[in-house]
């Protein structure tokens, strides 16, 4: 197995770096979008479950907040599989075109 040690910083310059120069795709930022919704919900789950270990809420308020987090999540799990099942057969209709020419 490879293991490429790369820090963190450099990453994301290389990243910007190749996105300037078109390297990587707008549809690489489209196909993550299921996994920035999951973050949202996984943030606003933090977020209120924070506010309740802090004093601020008590658990029958923050528990709108947590279920509708929740909801979120799972939208962005059953976005991210959506992405992933058109992208294989994405895949496999262009392997079979490759292969007819």
């Amino acid at each position: 197995m490879l293991l490429i040690k790369m820090n963190f910083f450099e990453f994301w310059r290389q990243f910007f770096q190749n996105f300037k120069k078109k390297v990587v795709s707008p549809y690489f930022l489209l196909s993550t979008s299921g996994c920035w919704v999951f973050l949202l919900g996984f943030i606003l789950i933090m977020g209120s479950w924070m506010q309740v270990e802090n004093g601020g809420k008590n658990w029958n308020e923050a528990d709108t907040f947590v279920e509708k987090g929740i909801s979120i999540c799972l939208m962005g799990v059953v976005i991210q599989s959506v992405i992933f099942i058109v992208g294989i057969f994405k895949f496999i209709i262009e392997s079979l075109w490759k292969l007819k020419k």
